[in-house]
C-alpha cells in the first residue's frame, strides 16, 4: 500500500534530511493527486510515463551536486513534444494555444499575488487552480507544480509557504516566456479564442 508506506516514512525519523516520495500510478482519477499529497508524498506521476514529466519531477526534487564538470541538461519549461503529441502533431493549434496561455496567465498571476497579499484563501486557491489547470494542459510542468503548491498552501492557510511557492511560480513563468520568445511564439489572444481546457 503506497499510501501507508508514505505515511510510515513520514512518521519515521529522518536522518540527514527529508526523504522525497514521488508517486507513480496508472490511475488518473480526480482526487488521486490530492490523496497522494495528503499521505505525505511530494509529487505525482501518471502512467504511461512521459520522459519530460519524469525529468521535470526529478529536477524539482533532486539538488544539483556541489561541483561537476558538465551540468545536466535542464528540462524545457514547456514540453513542446508532449504538447504536440496531445494535439496529434497539429503545430498551428499548439502554437495558438501556447500564445493564449502566455497572454492569459499574467492576469491570473497578478490575481494570485493580490489574493496572497490579502490572505484570501479562497481567491488564492481559485487563481492557483486555474494556473495549474492551464499549465498542465500546455505541458508547462514546472508552472503546474508550483501552482499546485500555492493552492495547497492557501487551503492550509500557510502563507509563508504560499509566498515561497508563488515566487518560484513567477520565476518559472519567466522561463516559459523566454522559451516562447526563442520559439517565436507571441503572447496573443484571438477575439474568438476559447479558454484553455484544464487537466484535472
Amino acid at each position: 500500500d503506497g499510501f501507508e508506506a508514505a505515511r510510515a516514512i513520514r512518521r519515521a525519523a529522518d536522518n540527514g534530511g527529508k526523504t522525497v516520495i514521488i508517486a507513480m500510478t496508472a490511475n488518473a482519477m480526480p482526487g488521486d493527486r490530492e490523496r497522494c499529497l495528503s499521505a505525505g508524498m511530494d509529487d505525482y506521476l501518471v502512467k504511461p510515463l512521459c520522459i519530460d514529466d519524469f525529468q521535470a519531477a526529478i529536477s524539482r526534487w533532486t539538488p544539483l551536486p556541489a561541483a561537476q564538470d558538465t551540468p545536466p541538461p535542464t528540462p524545457a519549461p514547456l514540453a513542446w513534444r508532449k504538447f504536440l503529441h496531445r494535439l496529434r502533431q497539429d503545430e498551428q493549434a499548439a502554437t495558438e494555444l501556447v500564445s493564449l496561455y502566455l497572454a492569459t496567465t499574467p492576469p491570473l498571476v497578478e490575481a494570485l499575488r493580490a489574493a496572497l497579499d490579502e490572505q484570501n484563501a479562497a481567491a488564492a486557491a481559485r487563481a492557483a487552480h486555474e494556473i495549474k489547470g492551464a499549465s498542465d494542459y500546455v505541458a508547462a510542468a514546472e508552472m503546474g507544480a508550483w501552482a499546485r503548491a500555492v493552492e495547497r498552501a492557501a487551503k492550509q492557510l500557510d502563507w509563508a509557504e504560499g509566498w515561497r511557492a508563488f515566487e518560484a511560480l513567477e520565476a518559472a513563468f519567466i522561463r516559459v516566456l523566454s522559451w516562447a520568445k526563442e520559439q517565436d511564439i507571441p503572447a496573443t489572444v484571438e477575439e474568438t479564442a476559447a479558454p484553455l481546457p484544464a487537466l484535472e
